[in-house]
């Protein structure tokens, strides 16, 4: 069963996701909006959310809601929910509007929550299909061309990691700068096409 932990409904019926679009896959997706809920229909189990067969997703504020903490702070339940899939080898992934990265380690995976709810259908199209995680994972980071969508994440942090770790570039950007009282930031502009730009303007 996949678990989608996420306290806002309005946000996801803003987002496209309405009751009767959850209804469509309620063979394989539980949605959960509260810790009274968790607690009122048992889900805080082995055989339910702690299933070595779960899948998890949650939004990373959810358990720091004041209806949602319990008697823990939400950093100690969210840690430990964490560290339980990790040692489980158990899907996690978090989602969160206050990032816009996309990452994936393993079996844990981290995205801005408009985008986890964009490609969350394909994401469980792929496992009703009985796909690979790896490949279901791929589809809800980068949607249903994935491939070139990594590709072309890749090759941006190929750039970035380029500017980033070259001093040669880094000083003659500043030997530049100071000859020209332009003030290029490699920190800030790190889009090649851009960097052409603003030194030829």
């Amino acid at each position: 069963m996949i678990y989608l932990i996420d306290d806002k409904k309005s946000r996801q019926e803003l987002l496209g996701w309405n009751d009767s679009i959850f209804e469509k896959y309620n063979s394989i997706l539980k949605t959960v909006y509260s810790f009274e809920q968790i607690k009122t229909e048992q889900l805080n189990t082995r055989s339910d959310i702690y299933s070595k067969e779960s899948i998890i997703l949650f939004h990373e504020s959810f358990f720091d809601h004041v209806n949602n903490s319990h008697k823990k702070e939400g950093i100690e339940i969210r840690n430990q929910l964490t560290e339980w899939a990790a040692d489980k080898n158990v899907p996690l992934v978090q989602f969160s509007g206050s990032t816009n990265a996309r990452t994936k380690d393993g079996n844990r995976v981290s995205l801005p929550v408009k985008l986890l709810y964009q490609n969350l259908e394909l994401f469980l199209k792929s496992i009703l299909n009985k796909d690979e995680i790896d490949k279901s994972f791929k589809i809800l980071l980068f949607g249903e061309k994935f491939n070139m969508e990594e590709i072309l994440q890749i090759k941006k942090e190929i750039w970035e990691t380029k500017f980033k770790l070259s001093p040669i570039l880094n000083s003659k950007i500043n030997e530049f700068n100071s000859l020209t009282s332009n003030s290029i930031d490699l920190r800030v502009t790190q889009d090649p096409n851009l960097l052409k730009t603003l030194i030829n303007e």
